[in-house]
């Protein structure tokens, strides 16, 4: 294969081409580009003397451009005189890394007269050295015979619509056959960017974007403090609810005579205690701890006063009050019940004056506290399930409450990773481009000292050589002092927001133990 020889710069090589093959079309498709004379001038990286060119090497060299190419197979004209199906194949020839043999290749056709494709593009995303670089575009049968094919040097290659004139396997045209295809030809950029490219290419439709991803961003995370002051104000004020279960004019009806009062079962405790107690620690908090900066970890604090979090807050607030009144209603009106029973029981039975018939009126004492036991026990077989019922509630609404912040705090931290990512590639473009600068300038110094000093030739570009070679070490450890700063400052970003993840899941266990003790249930399974 003559490819391997062209990319190690060989000026003079015997290769001996017995078949019409593979290797000798390419071999005459080089020469195409100077109208086969039989010399080709090296690309300028193999010239130079102060460069040392690696065949091997992956990533774009040094005053190279790398390029990408996507070519479209639309149509085809002519392409066999039998009737067959037919297929196109594309292949890249050219160093190591930009070589691409039998991956792309369209569909079979079963008309060689004006086959049509129109399928998705072939993409050559990264070729390292274009100068170097050759397509071969060959057509095939559906019994994989050649019938016509032709190799193009990318260098010469034009951008847009193009008809392909192809060739047989000895590089002699063909009569009418060709390929219509689509060729879109482009600098190689790298994926960190290509958003960069995009807002130069259409800064409209960036701005667009960016607006867009920020006003959702501040849906989600609302970093102002001002505006969760009056949400944060009504939700501690909803913490202490006011819980009337029943109407003035019944609770008035409840008592007469010798009746008790209805007792208020929303005393004590308040209807969210567990929540409310970690929105008031969180903006007792922000009031100690100073406003984080853009790269310290997101508190919880600052999470909880989001829009998503307060407004599940609130709703859980809501639902927990609507149970309490409706249970508050039930014992209302088994009280309501006793006490008409019991007010029926002692008009019916005058006790009699203990000095008269004591007997008497130990037997109703008796009675009457025999009617008092029951109705206690009744109560307490409706307030237990109750009870039980809250406890469920609180606890589904804790554990939905911090399922709510760790992916509040997920997306948060995701997003504040990829921003830091981004700053830190941004500065290392900006000092690896500094570096490089200054070292041309410090070289070209260097040569204009020297050359004052040394005459012979080849002793200056000794010299050279070893300047360049230590200001590139140089360069290098400055480069790679940068980056290990970079690292040193992700790592710390990422240790605190492990430190969050892990205070998330410590308040969370706090919040199920002390509902577990509010309500008596002993330990849980946390």
């Amino acid at each position: 294969m003559p490819q391997v020889f062209w990319n190690a710069g060989c000026q003079f090589v015997s290769l001996n081409f017995q078949t019409c093959d593979l290797p000798f079309q390419l071999h005459l498709g080089k020469f195409e580009q100077n109208r086969q004379i039989g010399y080709l001038l090296k690309p300028l990286c193999m010239r130079s003397s102060d460069k040392d060119f690696d065949p091997f090497a992956e990533s774009p060299m040094e005053n190279i451009v790398a390029a990408s190419l996507q070519l479209k197979i639309l149509s085809g004209a002519m392409l066999s005189e039998r009737k067959c199906g037919v297929y196109v194949e594309v292949d890249m020839f050219g160093l190591p890394t930009d070589t691409v043999r039998r991956r792309f290749k369209t569909k079979i056709v079963p008309n060689p007269v004006n086959p049509v494709w129109d399928e998705e593009p072939f993409t050559f995303k990264k070729i390292v050295l274009p100068e170097l670089a050759m397509i071969r575009v060959a057509v095939f049968d559906d019994n994989n015979r050649l019938l016509g094919q032709r190799v193009l040097s990318l260098p010469g290659l034009l951008a847009g619509y193009r008809h392909i004139p192809l060739r047989n396997e000895f590089n002699q045209p063909l009569d009418f056959a060709s390929i219509f295809c689509y060729f879109d030809l482009a600098d190689y950029v790298p994926k960190a960017m290509s958003d960069f490219l995009d807002a130069l290419e259409n800064p409209i439709a960036y701005q667009s974007e960016q607006e867009k991803r920020a006003k959702l961003l501040e849906e989600m995370l609302d970093d102002e403090a001002e505006d969760h002051r009056p949400e944060a104000e009504e939700v501690e004020k909803a913490g202490h609810p006011e819980v009337s279960p029943v109407p003035e004019a019944e609770a008035a009806t409840a008592t007469d005579g010798n009746s008790s009062p209805v007792e208020d079962t929303t005393t004590g405790p308040d209807a969210y205690t567990l929540m409310r107690r970690s929105t008031s620690r969180a903006s007792s908090k922000d009031k100690e701890v100073p406003v984080p900066t853009e790269w310290d970890p997101e508190p919880v604090a600052r999470i909880k006063a989001t829009k998503q979090f307060q407004k599940l807050y609130k709703k859980n607030l809501k639902d927990f009050e609507l149970m309490k009144k409706k249970h508050a209603k039930a014992i209302f009106a088994v009280k309501k019940s006793h006490d008409k029973e019991l007010n029926k029981w002692k008009s019916s039975h005058k006790i009699a004056d203990e000095s008269k018939n004591a007997s008497a009126a130990e037997k109703l004492e008796e009675e009457l506290k025999k009617l008092t036991d029951k109705h206690g026990e009744i109560l307490l077989e409706i307030e237990e399930p109750q009870t039980k019922a809250e406890y469920e509630l609180r606890k589904k609404q804790v554990d939905q409450a911090y399922r709510l912040l760790g992916k509040l705090m997920g997306v948060s931290q995701s997003a504040q990773l990829k921003r830091l990512h981004a700053k830190h590639q941004k500065e290392s473009q900006a000092l690896e481009k500094t570096l490089k600068r200054d070292m041309l300038d410090q070289v070209k110094e260097y040569r204009e000292s020297v050359q004052k000093e040394v005459v012979d030739k080849a002793e200056l570009e000794r010299k050279l050589r070893e300047y360049r070679k230590k200001l590139a070490s140089q360069t290098g450890e400055k480069l790679q002092d940068a980056e290990e700063s970079a690292g040193e400052e992700k790592r710390k970003l990422e240790e605190g927001h492990e430190e969050m993840r892990v205070a998330l899941r410590d308040e969370e266990e706090e919040a199920i133990r002390e509902l577990a003790d509010l309500y008596g249930e002993g330990e849980v399974d946390i």
